[in-house]
């Protein structure tokens, strides 16, 4: 792949292709149709094209070389996927920026005009064509499945999106090393999408297209391809925004104890007597506040750590490192409250052999030490990761020095 420096000011239209013989030459002419207009509304200095075919068993190669040399033409000889064909498109090509679009004549590549104009005057990392719009002609299944993907992907990534996966899109090349790596499949798109909105050095814009129905049979699987889609999604959340994700199902165990809690406290202090049944929603609190507790810790550690791989310096880093910190003193209380609060029963049982005090002070009791394992053991955890990162910057620094006297030698 050619270096930001020698890359020529224009767009490489790559077009990817797995046994599109009905549409391969539409989108091809298409494509040579737009290169001019094109560059005389971006100011762009040139437009390649590449078809790159992934493995076809058609007539899509042939087909598509009697269009060399105006266009280039690679080849796979076996099926290595959607999101291959696009990477290998990306490393021949030579121009400032990348588009791609499908090879089955659902968009029009005079679109890329839109396209280049919102990346250049924002400068944007990625620029798609959103289909979600109101004439857009796309399936209601497909519909239905991409809204849910671009609502959860907007809630977990915090930004607003439309269309997750969207095949026509320009990407500006010197970004493509933060950008990668992603999946070879199907779900190239939704992975791309997903990592720019998460990363903090990378922004993403939409711009509202038109979308027509396919020509030919569509590769996609609604359910298997659906589950991908899903799992890139989520996977991108826990390196990304660990916190948010694992947060949120601790909020909701803390809103379970804030549901359990009352009951148990009015008990407490009311009954001299509390009903044996109680010792069931006691359990359950238990249960609640300690794997909300554990959650929250983690969703805390695996943010620094994200924060830290991704060389961010997030004004919360400072923040998560203070509560972090925080935890071996405040387990050590939660254990001695614990403790103190069994003394009394303990102290029954060496003497007498049983203990007479009401199973709530056990459970209570029980409840503060389990918590403060917990704490103790994630501010454990938190002091071997400030190990490895101070031991990390010290090899890079210990590298740099070496570097540098070599280079004077």
């Amino acid at each position: 792949m050619p270096s930001p420096t020698e890359r020529e000011e224009g767009l490489t239209i790559i077009i990817p292709a797995l046994n599109e013989e009905e549409a391969i030459e539409s989108i091809i002419q298409r494509c040579l149709a737009a290169r001019d207009p094109i560059q005389q509304q971006t100011g762009l200095a040139r437009v390649d094209i590449i078809v790159v075919d992934d493995g076809s068993t058609d007539a899509t190669y042939p087909k598509a070389l009697r269009y060399a040399p105006e266009i280039r033409v690679l080849k796979h000889e076996r099926n290595l996927g959607y999101g291959a064909a696009i990477k290998h498109g990306f490393q021949e090509s030579q121009t400032t920026l990348a588009g791609f679009l499908d090879a089955d004549g659902t968009c029009d590549p005079l679109f890329f005009i839109p396209l280049c104009q919102k990346q250049k005057e924002g400068d944007y990392d990625v620029v798609l064509g959103s289909r979600m719009g109101p004439g857009s002609q796309m399936p209601a299944v497909r519909r239905l499945g991409n809204l849910f993907y671009s609502l959860l992907l907007g809630l977990l990534a915090q930004q607003r999106i439309t269309d997750t996966a969207s095949g026509m899109r320009v990407v500006k090349t010197a970004s493509l090393s933060k950008i990668e790596p992603l999946p070879d499949g199907l779900h190239y798109t939704p992975a791309m999408t997903s990592r720019v909105l998460f990363h903090p050095g990378l922004r993403l814009a939409e711009v509202p297209m038109p979308y027509a129905e396919r020509i030919g049979q569509s590769k996609l699987r609604v359910i298997k391809d659906g589950v991908r889609f899903l799992r890139i999604i989520l996977e991108m959340a826990l390196i990304y925004r660990p916190l948010p994700f694992f947060g949120t199902a601790a909020l909701v165990l803390f809103a379970l104890c804030g549901i359990y809690a009352p009951g148990l406290i009015r008990d407490a202090l009311v009954l001299e007597i509390i009903p044996d049944d109680r010792i069931y929603r006691m359990l359950s609190l238990i249960t609640f506040f300690v794997g909300g507790l554990m959650l929250l810790s983690v969703g805390f550690l695996g943010q620094k750590i994200s924060l830290y791989l991704h060389n961010c310096q997030s004004k919360f880093l400072t923040l998560y490192n203070r509560i972090l910190s925080s935890l071996p003193p405040l387990g050590l209380a939660a254990i001695l409250a614990g403790l103190l609060i069994n003394l009394a029963p303990l102290r029954e049982y060496l003497s007498m052999g049983k203990i007479q005090h009401s199973w709530i002070y056990i459970a209570a009791g029980a409840l503060l030490v389990l918590a403060g394992l917990q704490m103790l053991t994630m501010g454990a955890l938190n002091f071997v990761i400030d190990l490895v990162i101070r031991l990390r910057g010290n090899d890079s620094q210990d590298r740099t020095r070496n570097n540098a006297v070599k280079a004077r030698k």
